[in-house]
């Protein structure tokens, strides 16, 4: 699957979340993205 693919079917899936629930994902994906080198954004 590639980046293209993975954004279409993660959309999809999250488009029908609570505020609370988006707030949980993105608290997920920042927490994700500070554990990552810089050279990786």
């Amino acid at each position: 699957m590639d980046i293209k693919e993975f954004s279409n079917r993660f959309a999809d899936a999250t488009k029908h979340l609570s505020p609370e629930e988006t707030a949980a994902i993105m608290k997920l994906f920042q927490g994700i993205s500070k554990e990552l080198p810089p050279t990786a954004l």
